[in-house]
C-alpha cells in the first residue's frame, strides 16, 4: 500500500507539471491569468462546505464503480466555479472522509488518482487555488484527513512547479513551523512535506528545537532535516550539539553522529573523523558505530583496525565486531586479514571469533 501511495504521488506530480495548459472555456492563444493571482489569501475556507446530496450520491457511484472518466467530469464543474465551486467540493471530500472505504479509493486506486492527476494537469492554477482553499479551511483540525492528504500531497506540487504558487508555499510553510512549534498533527508527515517542499526552516529555528528535543523520535527527526540540509551550516549545528551535550553514550550525542555518518558535505567527513580520532571518552565508539552503521568499502578497513587496535573497551570493540558482521563483512576481512598485526591477544581472538561467524553466515 505503501509503494502505491508513494507511485500515485510521483505520477500527479509528474502529470501536474504542464504550465500553461489552457482552462477550458479559453480562446487559444489567449495569455492565461497570472497563476499566483489566482490563489488568494482573502476568504479561504470562509464559506462553509456545501452538502449537496444528488451530487455526493453520484460521486459515491463512480468511486464505487471506479470509473474516473465520470468522476472528472463531475469534479470539473465545481472546480472553474471559483470559491462557491470549492465550497461544494470540499463537502464532498468531507463526506468521503468519513468513509474509510471510499476515501482510501479516492486517495489510492489506479482509477480515480488517475482522473484527479488529469484534472490538475488541465486546470493547474484552479487546483492549486482548490487545494490552498481546502487548506485553509481544514486548518483547525490537524486530525482531518483532507488536511493530511494535503499536507502529503501539496509540497509535492509546489516544489514542482518552484515559484508559481508563492502564496500557497508560504502559509504551507508557516503551517509546517506552527506544528514542529506545537507538535501539533503527526510529527513525522510534518517533517515528510518539509523534505518533500525542500523547505529550509531558519536554522535558528531548527537549532532550539534540537536543543529541547528530548524523545528519540524528535531527535531523529530533527537530525535526519539537516542530514537532508547537507550543508556546513547544518554540521556546524550538529557538532555544536554534540559538544554542548558532552556525553558520547547520549541518545542524542549518537542521533548527531549518525547525521555526521550520512551526509555528504566534507565539512561532515571532517567532523566525524576527528571524532573517530578523539581521546575524549566515548568519542570513537560513538563515531565508530556510527561510521559502520552504512555499507563500506575494504577501503574503510583501516578505521576500523586502528580502532581494534587501541585502548577501547572489549564491550566496544564487540559492538563494532557485530556491526561489521552484520553490514560490512569485507571490511571485517580486511581486518581479520591483518588481525596478526593487532597487539592485545583478547582482541586478536575476538576478531578471528567475529570473522569465523560471518563466513559460516553467508
Amino acid at each position: 500500500m505503501i509503494g502505491r501511495r508513494v507511485a500515485v504521488l510521483w505520477m500527479l506530480a509528474l502529470l501536474a507539471s504542464r504550465p500553461g495548459a489552457p482552462v477550458v472555456g479559453e480562446e487559444p492563444g489567449a495569455p492565461a491569468p497570472h497563476p499566483t493571482a489566482r490563489v488568494r489569501d482573502a476568504g479561504m475556507g470562509a464559506v462553509p462546505p456545501l452538502v449537496d446530496p444528488a451530487r455526493m450520491g453520484r460521486i459515491e457511484k463512480l468511486i464505487d464503480a471506479r470509473d474516473g472518466a465520470g468522476l472528472l467530469r463531475e469534479l470539473e464543474g465545481p472546480l472553474l466555479r471559483g470559491v462557491p465551486g470549492y465550497s461544494v467540493l470540499h463537502g464532498v471530500f468531507a463526506g468521503l472522509s468519513r468513509d474509510t472505504r471510499r476515501w482510501s479509493h479516492l486517495t489510492t486506486h489506479y482509477q480515480i488518482t488517475f482522473a484527479l492527476s488529469q484534472l490538475a494537469m488541465l486546470h493547474e492554477p484552479e487546483t492549486a487555488e482548490l487545494m490552498h482553499y481546502l487548506f485553509a479551511a481544514t486548518r483547525s483540525d490537524s486530525r482531518s484527513l483532507i488536511q493530511q492528504w494535503l499536507v502529503g500531497y501539496a509540497p509535492v506540487f509546489l516544489r514542482f512547479h518552484g515559484d508559481r504558487f508563492p502564496d500557497f508555499r508560504r502559509d504551507l510553510e508557516q503551517e509546517l513551523i506552527r506544528r514542529v512549534e506545537t507538535g501539533d498533527g503527526r510529527l513525522h508527515a510534518t517533517f515528510a512535506a518539509i523534505r518533500s517542499l525542500g523547505f529550509r526552516p531558519p536554522i535558528d529555528f531548527v537549532a532550539r528545537h534540537l536543543v529541547s528535543a528530548s524523545t528519540l523520535q524528535r531527535m531523529q527527526l530533527i537530525t535526519g532535516h539537516l542530514e537532508d540540509r547537507d550543508d556546513a551550516e547544518a554540521v556546524a549545528l550538529l557538532v555544536k550539539t554534540i559538544e554542548s551535550v558532552a556525553d558520547f553514550t547520549a541518545q542524542k550525542t549518537l542521533a548527531c553522529l549518525r547525521a555526521l555518518a550520512r551526509m555528504t558535505a566534507p565539512e561532515a567527513a571532517a567532523a566525524l573523523e576527528s571524532y573517530l580520532r578523539s581521546p575524549a571518552p566515548g568519542a570513537a565508539d560513538g563515531a565508530v558505530l556510527a561510521f559502520f552503521g552504512l555499507a563500506r568499502g575494504p577501503e574503510s578497513a583501516g578505521t576500523a583496525f586502528r580502532y581494534l587496535d587501541s585502548r577501547a573497551t572489549p564491550a566496544g570493540k564487540k559492538r563494532l565486531l557485530g556491526a561489521l558482521r552484520l553490514r560490512n563483512r569485507e571490511v571485517l576481512e580486511a581486518v581479520a586479514a591483518r588481525v596478526g598485526e593487532i597487539r592485545d591477544p583478547e582482541t586478536r581472538e575476538l576478531v578471528a571469533r567475529y570473522a569465523r561467524a560471518g563466513r559460516t553466515q553467508r
